[in-house]
């Protein structure tokens, strides 16, 4: 009698165990399911895709209306051969768009977005525009090309718009550096310090490219994480604004 009630028990202790093991599988599949989800959510949110309708070039009438719904939209940045599409907004400062799209809704991909410090003419010597690092070529994330350096040589331009028109941005400099690199975030240059600032930046370029540079001129610097390097590592790349045409 005792040994049959021993086996019963014994029985029963290994259903509660198999219950167990199949419930923590079926959980790690939820919980492995709703991650995917959850991140093809997020690549979507992200996709340059998203806003196409309202790119300047598709008619004034569409960037307006973006102008419309969001006020603290104030340009457009492409890349050539990259997913870097997107518009560009500016908060009173750095972190309101590290979570809200170009709608002002809530995004955890967040938005392209100039620093507050920065005139939104782009008239400062020095102008950086930030965007997260993300997979699936969103936001900043094909920055990482231009770690090729052959990528780099062939690849010269983007465009920037802003205060009603296109213009020209002029790619010269691929840099990897930390967060706190002055030379390239510390935004309020006097144009008296251009010589200085294209000096320094040449010294910590991972690639630079002499290019014909007049007394006074506009730069751009677009900023992203490099992933696996922590919360400090830095992809920057930075081009002169013109309005002369592209030339291959």
């Amino acid at each position: 009698m005792k040994r049959k009630v021993v086996k019963n028990i014994i029985h029963l202790a290994e259903q509660v165990l198999d219950g167990c093991i199949i419930g923590s599988i079926l959980l790690m599949l939820c919980y492995g399911g709703y991650a995917l989800w959850d991140t093809y959510q997020i690549e979507q949110t992200a996709s340059a895709e998203k806003f196409q309708i309202y790119r300047p070039d598709t008619g004034q009438d569409s960037f307006d209306s973006l102008k419309k719904e969001n006020p603290e939209v104030i340009g457009w940045i492409t890349v050539e051969d990259t997913e870097i599409d997107y518009p560009i907004v500016q908060a009173e400062d750095n972190s309101k768009y590290l979570n809200t799209d170009a709608k002002g809704a809530f995004a955890l991909c967040g938005s392209i977005f100039l620093d507050y410090r920065n005139a939104s003419d782009f008239s400062d010597v020095n102008s950086v525009i930030y965007g997260h690092y993300m997979q699936k070529e969103s936001m900043f994330g094909d920055l990482k090309l231009f770690t090729d350096a052959r990528f780099f040589q062939m690849h010269r331009y983007g465009e920037l718009y802003f205060a009603g028109q296109w213009h020209t941005l002029e790619l010269f400099s691929f840099c990897e550096v930390d967060a706190y690199q002055k030379t390239i975030y510390d935004v309020k240059k006097s144009p008296e310090e251009q010589a200085e600032y294209l000096k320094n930046l040449e010294q910590i370029s991972r690639y630079f490219r002499k290019i014909d540079i007049g007394a006074e001129e506009h730069f751009v610097s677009l900023s992203t994480c490099i992933p696996g390097k922590g919360t400090d590592g830095r992809y920057v790349l930075t081009g002169r604004i013109t309005d002369r045409p592209v030339t291959e």
